[in-house]
């Protein structure tokens, strides 16, 4: 009888110790999913900041090319009424600038609040609108200008430029042609703006 009384008692601590082990291993395992999980984590982080940190210097440099102030991204962020994040902005930013479609920050900054507002009027977000018009005008892509319901004929756009700087549009430099562009789309967009009344901000 004692035997078993003895039996009994070891059964009962080996069945406590293999409880307190599973314990420990289910422990162990959360400990190591947590860490791996904050490790994926920072490394994203590290990921992130490492391309904001190239964006980022990208637009300072293109900035200073433009004769841009350190004003510019605020600018860019009252533009669109802080709906774009600055890693876009500053995205969009640089796009436009290595397009050669905007020569002042002032130009840009209404750039991206015509873009935003024709944007929300067709249900899309700001950086939608934004990346459809600057790619738009600087690709010369009417089918990116329509997403904003914009309409550049571009011919039309050639021989009302050539008739401001007195030219025959056979004679227009391939710069003019862009600047005709730009000019055509800009107004088509100012006058769609126009239509939408004042800003509404939700």
């Amino acid at each position: 009888e004692k035997t078993n009384q003895d039996l009994g008692r070891f059964r009962q601590a080996t069945t406590g110790m293999r409880r307190t082990l599973g314990a420990v291993r289910n422990n162990l395992l959360l400990v190591s999913f947590a860490f791996g999980s904050i490790g994926a984590a920072v490394g994203k982080t590290v990921k992130d900041f490492a391309k904001f940190e190239k964006v980022n210097i990208g637009f300072k440099e293109l900035g200073k090319s433009a004769d841009f102030s350190s004003e510019a991204l605020t600018k860019l962020k009252q533009a669109t009424d802080g709906t774009v994040s600055s890693m876009e902005l500053m995205k969009q930013a640089n796009n436009a600038m290595l397009l050669g479609i905007v020569e002042s920050e002032d130009q840009m900054a209404e750039m991206f609040d015509i873009a935003q507002r024709l944007a929300s009027a067709v249900g899309k977000d700001a950086a939608f609108g934004i990346e459809s018009l600057t790619t738009g005008i600087g690709r010369q892509s009417r089918l990116m200008l329509d997403n904003l319901g914009i309409i550049v004929r571009t011919e039309d756009a050639y021989k009302n430029y050539a008739t401001q700087i007195k030219k025959n549009v056979s004679e227009l430099t391939e710069q003019e042609k862009k600047t005709a562009f730009i000019n055509a789309a800009m107004d088509s967009a100012r006058e769609k703006v126009e239509r939408l009344g004042g800003e509404q901000k939700t």
